[in-house]
């Protein structure tokens, strides 16, 4: 939609422009606006916007806030746990040959690069869709690898159990996120790149 208004006085002239585009996709809605402002033939202001809004959340009423919360509550686990994995590689190594890995050495900077740059993504909301559900894989391939309890003895399978069935909480957190998006506090609005 496009509108032009001129207001003019003897030889004062003033004109506005203003353009708005309302798009959607699968699963969002995307308003494009710009302002143009113009004294006589001169440009003194122009503006212009992204608004990017999930369909999921305007037909649910999902708050931004909590969506941001839960972002960095699922990041929270990961980016500390893969801090010290990045600090003691050689005990994060001894971890990886404990649990039986064939290759440690790989499996350590996996599990680095998945807590660390990848939950950062969640955290802050950049290509937060694909980093919720690469989280959702490793956190899926940690509860099979880390605490497969129905191989445990059983004084410790109530251990192992409780961290398996923790690892599917995360991975449900994960798979909530891919599906609603990043929220409007993210990255992914910021830029737009949610609605691409």
């Amino acid at each position: 939609m496009r509108n032009i208004q001129t207001l003019s006085r003897d030889k004062w002239q003033i004109r506005v422009e203003t353009q708005l585009r309302l798009s959607a996709t699968g699963n969002a809605f995307l308003l494009q606006g710009s302002l143009r402002a113009f004294d006589s033939a001169s440009e003194v202001c122009h503006r212009d916007w992204n608004l990017y809004s999930s369909r999921f959340l305007m037909i649910n009423g999902i708050n931004d806030e909590l969506i941001l919360a839960s972002r960095l509550l699922l990041a929270a686990l990961f980016l500390i746990f893969g801090w010290r994995k990045l600090t003691d590689l050689s005990g994060t190594v001894s971890q990886m040959v404990h649990e039986g890995l064939h290759l440690p050495v790989l499996a350590t900077a996996v599990a680095t690069f998945m807590e660390l740059p990848v939950a950062f993504a969640v955290a802050i909301g950049v290509f937060t869709r694909p980093a919720a559900l690469l989280m959702a894989l490793y956190t899926l391939g940690t509860a099979l690898i880390g605490h497969h309890y129905w191989t445990v003895k059983a004084e410790d399978r109530v251990d192992s159990m409780d961290g398996f069935y923790k690892n599917l909480g995360i991975i449900g957190g994960f798979l909530l996120l891919y599906i609603i998006g990043p929220g409007k506090y993210s990255i992914d609005a910021l830029y737009g790149i949610a609605a691409r």
